[in-house]
């Protein structure tokens, strides 16, 4: 039994194609009608988590478009035969996660693209907001001035059909954070052009489409994943889908920080009055796998680890566009189609066979469908709405273990008038897809590294499969057990923040002691803070190994020196006096190390200050940045020494559970 549903009210939903998306941080967004719906993760306040509603919060962002300009208003063509002045309102017709660790505090972005054929970027800090126009990107780029005439040419330049991410740029020269991707915007020309992201959008290649008649564009683009072509070379597939429905790949190659497009151009399919109406990506062992969906038709496009191409198609027994492909990899691919009509098709492509059944989820009537959970779930609701439902979106989380659908009530059986006839509200329900125990995968670190996956994500995947009934406490069960001995790795001659950055965030001991905090919790309870006390002697011991004190003049790096040599050897500084000040308040406090505490420090003039978790100095200044899960406290001082400087840059998120920083105040 999945867990209780979670009702969005008043909003209605929409039916077009792949309307639905979840992101590395565990947010989900739907595009409705009118509205951008974010389902943001939440920590669940209860032990026993019965509903999702106790693991996402609703937030809606359509005033946040309302108030953005539609700026190619301005511009006058006299051969253009497009009228974006007549557009009352701008509301969204896709939208875009980016992976997770691509912003400065390794999060999520979303890119929406809109009825005005512009495209914008959203952050979220301690709200949503609008970081950038790439409209106004593509107008800086072709040095467009609308004080004259542009011609329609230059205008479809300017405007954006199409959108994809590229998945996290593989990491070749050591570890950073943030992470890199590219993007790939499509425009009403024949041209794709490609920008690398890491805090902003810098053009790198433009891909041409060969081959397009005119008046066609790329309407749909999807970046396949980065597969290893040996040593530090990487590839990637840029599958484009054009308005008149042809599809082409086009290989881009990247190599010690150089991204390159193959010359040669592979078309999949010609362009005809067939509607390819969705597509999905999906990798496993160095294996690309391409669904597409066409009128009447699967076809499954396989490009193995010798970069042959062969494909599969299988007739899909309707005629009503299918508008969402669901993707995952177990005993072969695995690929759910659905629409809003009543058609759930299951397809499996195993030993070089493709085969399929159906679903008619209005009626009930099941041919054969392996995801029990799921159809367990659309069995019930049929028999609790009969035909007045429709799936109006469909994915899968970006494991690839978990399936979220949102649906619509009616209060008839007519199909004659959606508008008429639809709530304006919708729910959505997850399910897994496999009742195996698979809770190894969560603990395999390497799969589920926190400088992409947020700990709510995790905690999520968690939540869902007990409430599921897949399993129960296995999880902790086996990080009660593991060898949790660090070895601190050799000296070498990188920086102290290069070197805790690279380490906190890619050892497989530490990943898991962060990962038992995350499900965990609780960050008061005494096996959170034995797990917190020895990340932090990892800090202390390359703290103090890479530092001579007798060259260390700051008193910021001075008190985190022998605090850290303190948490490693109690006792072992004794009459060292470090004062400290705070410009701010024209505070000046003496400090001393006897009977040192790692939570509290306790100045000569007798006043108590709480420390900062991660590098130990009084927190005399009230700007502080705290972690967002565990809510552990770091100094956000402007003044800063050589330590406090690398530990800060360093840590980008928490090396306690991995989450990201918010900035507070005392």
């Amino acid at each position: 039994m999945a867990l209780d549903e979670l009702v969005i009210p008043r909003t209605e939903a929409s039916y077009a194609p792949e309307v639905i998306q979840w992101s590395d941080h565990g947010s989900v967004l739907v595009i409705g009608n009118t509205d951008l719906i974010i389902l943001d993760p939440k920590k669940p306040s209860a032990k026993q988590v019965t509903s999702l509603s106790q693991l996402l919060k609703v937030s809606k962002l359509r005033q946040l478009l309302q108030l953005q300009n539609n700026y190619l208003e301005s511009a006058i063509s006299l051969d253009d035969d497009q009228s974006v002045q007549s557009v009352a309102e701008i509301t969204v017709t896709k939208a875009f996660w980016s992976p997770g660790g691509v912003t400065k505090d390794a999060g999520c972005l979303i890119v929406v693209l809109t009825n005005t054929m512009q495209a914008f970027v959203i952050v979220q800090d301690s709200d949503w907001s609008i970081v950038e126009d790439l409209s106004q990107v593509l107008k800086r780029r072709f040095e467009v001035n609308f004080d004259n005439f542009v011609k329609h040419t230059v205008l479809e330049k300017l405007r954006i059909r199409s959108f994809a991410w590229s998945e996290v740029i593989p990491q070749e020269n050591g570890f950073t954070i943030p992470l890199g991707c590219f993007c790939a915007i499509g425009t009403g020309s024949h041209e794709v052009l490609v920008y690398h992201y890491k805090s902003t959008f810098e053009e790198e290649v433009s891909v041409t489409i060969e081959g397009l008649a005119e008046g066609d564009y790329p309407k749909d683009i999807k970046w396949s994943p980065w597969v290893s072509k040996g040593g530090k070379f990487w590839s990637s597939q840029l599958q484009i889908i054009s308005s008149q429905n042809c599809c082409v790949l086009k290989e881009l190659s990247y190599s010690q920080g150089k991204l390159e497009v193959s010359a040669s151009q592979v078309t999949l399919l010609v362009p005809s009055r067939t509607l390819v109406s969705a597509s999905s990506w999906l990798e496993n062992e160095n294996t690309l796998f391409l669904s597409i969906v066409k009128t009447n038709a699967l076809i499954v496009y396989v490009i193995d680890t010798k970069f042959e191409l062969k494909s599969y198609e299988i007739p899909l027994d309707t005629y009503r566009a299918i508008t969402n492909v669901s993707v995952s990899h177990s005993l072969g691919l695995n690929i759910v189609l659905s629409n809003s009509s009543g058609n759930l098709i299951f397809a499996h492509l195993i030993d070089e066979k493709l085969t399929k059944s159906t679903f008619d989820y209005q009626k009930g009537q099941l041919d054969f469908l392996p995801i029990s959970g799921l159809a367990n779930e659309l069995v019930g609701l049929q028999k609790k709405h009969g035909s007045g439902y429709r799936i109006a979106g469909m994915t899968t989380n970006p494991a690839k273990n978990l399936l979220a659908f949102h649906y619509t009530k009616t209060s008839d059986d007519s199909l004659l008038s959606q508008h008429n006839t639809w709530r304006l509200d919708f729910s959505f329900r997850v399910v897994p897809l496999s009742e195996n125990d698979w809770s190894h995968e969560l603990l395999n670190t390497k799969a589920y590294p926190c400088t992409r996956y947020s700990p709510l994500f995790k905690i999520q995947q968690l939540e869902i499969l007990k409430g599921s009934g897949v399993f129960g406490n296995l999880i902790m069960d086996k990080l009660q057990g593991f060898d949790d001995r660090i070895e601190i790795p050799k000296q070498t001659s990188e920086s102290l923040s290069r070197k805790l950055q690279s380490f906190l965030f890619q050892s497989d001991v530490l990943a898991k002691l962060q990962l038992k905090n995350v499900f965990n919790g609780d960050s008061t309870s005494p096996q959170f803070i034995e797990t917190k006390k020895k990340i932090l002697s990892v800090i202390a011991q390359m703290v103090v190994s890479s530092c001579v004190p007798d060259q260390l003049t700051h008193p910021a790096d001075l008190m985190i020196y022998n605090s850290m040599v303190m948490v490693l050897k109690p006792g072992s500084v004794n009459n060292a006096k470090v004062s400290l000040e705070e410009p701010e308040f024209e505070l000046t406090e003496k400090f001393g190390f006897n009977g040192f505490d790692v939570d509290v420090a306790i100045s000569d003039e007798g006043h108590e200050w709480v420390r900062c978790a991660y590098t130990l100095l009084p927190l005399m200044t009230p700007q502080i940045l705290q972690c967002t899960f565990c809510e552990s406290k770091m100094t956000a001082a402007a003044e800063a020494g050589y330590i406090l400087e690398s530990i800060r840059k360093a840590l980008v998120l928490c090396p306690y559970c991995g989450s990201s920083f918010s900035r507070k105040g005392l």
